[in-house]
């Protein structure tokens, strides 16, 4: 009994704090405050989200999702995304996130993918002051999990993450992405049609 108890921690939904009737409104960008561009460094699929943080809360605004893409690519649309938010004499701040695999050069490339951004980011420096905030390791499934359940919904029922309905691909993953079966591993079954890279 005790075995089944345990196993059956690690079933089911991953973002079980996820509702979409309670986490999902038409959001609007602030431009008091800066914008916080967070990245999946892949190339089957290139994903990344656009937030504000308001308070204690996040406002993810919008999603990115690019198919057999590069940094590059996602940077060029991040900045198409980007433009309605231009103002005269003011420049776009911009906090960018990632995982600790942009550090890291691949074998098909001459840059890590943070050089890339940085590199794009300072032929724009006219338009955009940038911060990088990468993480120095990737968290364990379970530790990420947890974090965003935090958001989604704590102990205390507070809700601290919205999600504008235009985010279709992160919503999907919240709704959808499962445990695998007994252990604290993100199933990944469905990567190949984009699940599990926007959350």
């Amino acid at each position: 009994e005790y075995e089944a108890t345990f196993s059956n921690i690690y079933s089911g939904r991953v973002y079980h704090g996820f509702d979409r009737k309670l986490n999902v409104a038409k959001l609007e960008y602030d431009e008091r405050l800066p914008i916080c561009w967070a990245l999946d460094f892949n190339v089957a699929w290139m994903c990344s989200t656009i937030s504000q943080v308001i308070g204690k809360r996040v406002n993810v605004l919008e999603e990115i999702v690019l198919k057999d893409a590069h940094t590059g690519l996602a940077a060029q649309a991040f900045a198409e995304r980007a433009a309605k938010w231009d103002r005269p004499n003011r420049r776009l701040a911009v906090k960018v996130y990632g995982d600790a695999s942009g550090n890291s050069r691949q074998a098909s490339a001459d840059r890590t993918d943070y050089q890339t951004l940085r590199q794009f980011f300072a032929a724009h420096a006219e338009r955009v002051e940038v911060e990088y905030l990468p993480n120095r390791a990737n968290p364990t499934h379970r530790a990420r999990a947890a974090s965003l359940n935090a958001l989604l919904c704590n102990a205390a029922g507070e809700r601290r993450m919205m999600i504008d309905p235009a985010c279709e691909y992160l919503i999907g993953d919240l709704e959808r992405v499962t445990w695998k079966q007994g252990v604290a591993e993100i199933d990944k079954k469905d990567e190949d049609r984009g699940r599990v890279h926007t959350s």
